[in-house]
């Protein structure tokens, strides 16, 4: 990458960009071509450049899915360095950046987990809460990796998610059949309500949405498809060398007794 455009994107200066864009209208076009790269928003988010960053995103929204020769993404960066402001702006190009993979299939989640960047982490868990079962290429989840960095933190704040989130579940099959029948901008509202990991407003929300709008048959599905959470617990799930979240915990703390 031309090196005036890193150093433009580093000092988070507009003015010198559309500088250079009047001397190369092509400038940012060449960056865009290159498969792995390390994007003026890549450098403007680990400068912290917020203002900056805004302006790329308008001009190039696509540099927030590139990668760069580290396997990392503009969030992954952005959450590693617990930049909050650049994660909500980044958030706003699409929730689904949240589950966008990079090096070992980390997603901005795990990032968050092994910086320990606490608020951070409750930004991307708003965002998208199924990202707590993510997992690495090692088999780890971001309960894991915060365990294995020591950011116990971290790790409170992801058990308690863990906790409030698997209260309950809608039925992954019951959304796919209920789209059908239902109006999307009722499925709209029953979504959101989903990230507000409250079961019974949900079902309330369910119910009332359904009957107002006669929707019998989606009513039909939910009401035979709403349950709680059987599923296996998260801090039950082996990394691939074996180890739970709880053994990785109790074996750290016997480490620190000793030292």
């Amino acid at each position: 990458m031309d090196q005036r455009l890193i150093d433009i994107a580093e000092a988070g200066d507009i003015d010198a960009l559309y500088a250079l864009l009047h001397q190369n209208p092509y400038v940012l076009e060449k960056v865009d071509r290159v498969p792995f790269v390390s994007t003026p928003l890549h450098v403007a988010v680990s400068a912290g450049q917020t203002r900056f960053t805004k302006e790329i995103i308008s001009l190039k929204p696509f540099f927030a899915r590139k990668l760069n020769q580290d396997g990392n993404s503009p969030i992954h960066l952005a959450s590693t360095k617990g930049h909050l402001e650049i994660v909500r702006e980044l958030l706003k190009i699409g929730d689904d950046l949240c589950l966008l993979k990079g090096r070992e299939k980390r997603i901005p989640l795990h990032s968050a987990a092994i910086a320990g960047s606490i608020l951070v982490l409750g930004e991307l868990l708003k965002a998208c809460p199924e990202s707590l079962g993510e997992l690495t290429v090692r088999g780890e989840t971001a309960l894991h990796l915060s365990v294995k960095n020591n950011q116990f933190e971290a790790f409170k704040l992801l058990l308690e998610w863990h906790k409030n989130l698997h209260e309950w579940e809608v039925d992954a099959s019951a959304l796919q059949l209920v789209q059908k029948s239902i109006k999307p901008e009722s499925l709209k509202v029953l979504m959101e309500r989903l990230k507000q990991i409250n079961k019974e407003e949900f079902k309330r929300t369910i119910y009332s949405l359904v009957l107002k709008n006669h929707e019998w048959e989606a009513f039909r599905i939910l009401r035979g498809k709403i349950k709680q959470i059987k599923k296996e617990d998260v801090v039950s799930w082996k990394d691939d060398e074996g180890n739970t979240v709880l053994h990785l915990a109790v074996s750290i703390k016997q480490r620190q007794a000793k030292t």
